[in-house]
């Protein structure tokens, strides 16, 4: 029996209509690349979390609710920052028989999954997650995870020290609050935390 499209899944499910279906298969002909998904969020005909549960049904893969997700720091300290972007994953966790769980957007993409496998050395299993979710655990679970010596080496890049030859105590604290809104002060104050 051959699999289902994601469409004729999301039509079977109610979350589209077939008219909405044909249309975006139509805007899709003339924005080539993008995918089915990605064009019925964009043109509010479903959810991000409707797609990506459906995607993991028709793959028979696990969906991840990220959020509620707990993420294995090790598994994070495997995969490089930029790697995830790249892709749009996260690792999740490190598994027996040298295997990490990952949580992606694209479980099919072949180049992001070989990518990993020799970032790790290790075998993946992924599974489907919305992209806003990846993206959030993306910024929460690698900014905690940079290196204090990163991020004081950023500080020393930038210039946001002010030399004060007069000595102005009169500063207000929304005036403090402001030049503190300095990136790698946030960093590594965050981090400190």
């Amino acid at each position: 029996m051959a699999t289902k499209k994601l469409g004729e899944l999301l039509v079977e499910a109610g979350l589209i209509t077939n008219e909405q279906l044909d249309a975006t298969l139509e805007e899709g002909k003339k924005q080539k690349g993008k995918r089915l998904g990605t064009l019925l969020v964009e043109k509010g005909f479903t959810t991000e979390l409707d797609i990506a549960q459906t995607l993991a049904y028709q793959l028979n893969i696990p969906y991840m609710d990220l959020p509620t997700a707990v993420i294995d720091p090790e598994a994070i300290k495997l995969v490089p920052e930029k790697l995830a972007r790249q892709h749009l994953l996260v690792p999740i966790s490190l598994e027996k028989r040298n295997v990490i769980k990952l949580a992606m957007s694209d479980p099919l993409n072949m180049e992001a999954l070989d990518d990993i496998r020799f970032a790790t050395n290790r075998e993946c299993s992924p599974m489907v997650a919305t992209i806003s979710d990846i993206l959030v655990a993306i910024k929460t679970h690698y900014h905690l995870s940079l290196p204090l010596e990163d991020i004081v080496g950023d500080m020393a890049k930038e210039k946001f020290v002010e030399v004060i030859h007069e000595r102005d105590y009169t500063r207000t604290t929304e005036e403090l609050l402001k030049k503190s809104e300095a990136p790698p002060i946030i960093k590594m104050v965050d981090s400190i935390i």
